[in-house]
């Protein structure tokens, strides 16, 4: 009986192990569509250095 249930659960931790490690990717892409590109946003007479008088 003991040798039963230490087969299945040993059974069980290989399918869990093997489905674990399988499954894995890399997380998606940040998706850049939607930015707003900040130097156009920035009125032209607060552009510059700020050292410039």
């Amino acid at each position: 009986m003991m040798d039963a249930v230490m087969r299945s659960l040993l059974l069980m931790g290989v399918l869990l192990i093997s489905a674990c490690s399988s499954g894995h990717k890399p997380p998606p892409e940040p998706d850049w569509s939607n930015t707003v590109p900040v130097n156009k946003t920035i009125p032209v007479d607060t552009q510059g250095g700020a050292n410039e008088s």
